[in-house]
Order: C-alpha cells, then sequence, then structure tokens
C-alpha cells in the first residue's frame, strides 16, 4: 500500500498539538524554532505596549506569516491562549486548557498548507499584578472602541479583537478560528463538528454545502440583535466582552469580534475539536480551512 505523504500542516500540527508548555513566551520560541528549521518566512514581536491585549495578558508574543510578496486581501487569525484560567472568573475545571491555544495552531498549518496570510496570538490567561477585573474597562486604540469586562474567562475574544482591528487596515477578508466558547460545544457536539459563523447571508448555502459533502462544520446564526446586544450604555465604554442575551454564546462572541473589523468576517469556533476522546490532541481541521477559503472568494 502507498504510503500517504503528511502535508508540512499536519506535520506541524502533530509536533505541537500535545505539546503542555504553559509559559506563552517559551511556546512562542519552540514554534518560531520549528519554523526556522522548516525554513519558513515570519515575524514574531511581543504584544505592543498600551495594547488592548497587552493590557489585558500583560505579556506574550505576537506572529504574523506572509508567503506572498504582494499583499493579499485575506488573512486567518487564531487564538493561541497557551494556558486559561480563567483569570479573576477562575474556572472549576481547566484540565484540558492547555489545548486553548489549538486555534493558533490550526491557523500556522492552514497557512503553511495553503500559503494563506496568518496571524496569532500567544499569550496566558491568568491573574497577575495588573490583571483586569469585572467592570475594567479597557480601551483599543486603533478602532478607539472601549471595552466593558464583565467576564475576565471571555479572554480569547480580546485577543482576535486586537489582531482583527490591526489586519483590518491590510486585510478585507478574515477567517478567525478559536477555542473560543462551551456553547459552541453545546450546538454542535463534542465528537466531529465545529462551529462557523458568517456574517454574509449568502455564505450559508456554501458552508450547508461544505457540510453535508463531509466537511466537520456547521453553521450557526447570526442576527443584528446580537450584535447590537454587545453594545453598553455604561458610562465610558461602547462594546462589552459579554452580552445581553443569555444564550447563543458562540454568536454572540461573533457579534463583539465584528465591531473590530470592518471587512468580511468569519468565525470558525472550534472548542468542540480541542482534544480527541483519550484527552489527547486533535490533529484537525485543515481540510476544513482550505475548503472555506475555496469556497468563500
Amino acid at each position: 500500500m502507498k504510503k500517504i505523504k503528511k502535508s508540512l500542516g499536519t506535520k506541524f500540527l502533530e509536533e505541537f498539538i500535545n505539546l503542555r508548555e504553559r509559559n506563552p513566551i517559551e511556546f512562542a520560541r519552540k514554534v518560531t524554532d520549528w519554523l526556522k528549521t522548516n525554513d519558513i518566512a515570519f515575524n514574531v514581536s511581543e504584544l505592543p505596549d498600551d495594547s488592548l491585549i497587552k493590557n489585558y495578558f500583560k505579556a506574550g508574543r505576537i506572529l504574523k506569516l506572509q508567503k506572498n510578496t504582494k499583499k493579499t486581501k485575506q488573512v486567518i487569525i487564531g487564538k493561541g491562549v497557551v494556558y486559561d484560567t480563567g483569570g479573576y472568573n477562575i474556572k472549576t475545571y481547566m484540565s484540558n486548557m492547555h489545548f486553548d491555544r489549538n486555534g493558533a495552531l490550526l491557523a500556522i498549518a492552514s497557512h503553511l498548507d495553503t500559503g494563506t496570510d496568518a496571524a496569532v496570538f500567544f499569550v496566558v490567561n491568568n491573574i497577575h499584578d495588573t490583571a483586569p477585573v469585572d467592570g475594567d474597562i479597557i480601551l483599543e486604540p486603533v478602532t478607539g472602541k472601549r471595552v466593558l469586562i464583565e467576564n475576565t474567562d471571555a479572554e480569547g475574544r480580546i485577543g482576535l479583537a486586537h489582531l482583527l482591528a490591526d489586519t483590518g487596515r491590510d486585510y478585507d477578508k478574515a477567517i478567525t478560528i478559536a477555542t473560543l466558547t462551551g456553547a459552541a460545544v453545546g450546538f454542535t457536539g463534542e465528537l466531529t463538528m465545529a462551529l462557523v459563523h458568517s456574517n454574509k447571508l449568502t455564505d450559508y448555502p456554501k458552508l450547508m454545502n461544505l457540510a453535508i459533502s463531509g466537511n466537520e462544520i456547521w453553521p450557526a446564526p447570526g442576527h443584528k440583535e446580537y450584535d447590537d446586544g454587545v453594545l453598553t450604555k455604561i458610562v465610558g465604554a461602547d462594546v462589552t466582552n459579554s452580552s445581553k442575551y443569555r444564550y447563543a454564546g458562540s454568536s454572540t462572541a461573533f457579534s463583539f469580534l465584528k465591531h473590530f473589523f470592518t471587512g468580511h468576517l468569519i468565525h470558525v469556533d472550534m472548542a468542540a475539536m480541542d482534544s480527541d476522546k483519550d484527552g489527547n490532541g486533535h490533529v484537525w481541521g485543515i481540510k476544513e480551512i482550505t475548503n472555506l477559503l475555496r469556497v468563500l472568494k
């Protein structure tokens, strides 16, 4: 039997999917060392001073990968929380929280196999001397949006919002990938499906065709009411990282992200796929992202 050759993206996922490194700077170093070994071009930087992400996480790294010399119009953005305690809204169960960086890993792997530009962040969500508490208001300087923190465990959308605001100056389409919400697991189940959002109604038939043809995705609803539900009347703030709507947490998280990107935004919530049934990292998703890129041109 002919042996199937693994793609570079698959090899990358296999290398890092089970890495239990809780220091985001060390995690980023190991990733960049691997990229150097494989002659992959990248740019790595510290969290920008006074940025939304720096004020929230204090320390970490941002990694950008661009294969084309020309400015492209599409970018994949991945969440890389190398460990998530929930911050001051501390989790009661967190034994698998080192998988909260799988969105960043999948974004990098997708770049390696498709050449689509990617941007990811590596941070840790914990309690530190300047960690936010519920009621804090943090400025995102690119868009000028002032974010009310109402749940420190809704941290992933903060990092994604920063990269969306930053890359929005160069791209008119973005796909965000993240293990973002437990609501996604409740929506799709935890065996095979990830959750996909889009802010364009015309995308839904394409996404449904992908889902029924064997791609492990399923479209979720988006409503203007959800977009308005993350607005706040608290003096000094514009949007909240929570929502007025109690349910549909994945959809309302997507509504939060839309406030930081003016282009065509698609969100993949892969929380259901963070690990396999044995509790190990799940090497999954490159096919799904590749097909999304193909049908949503």
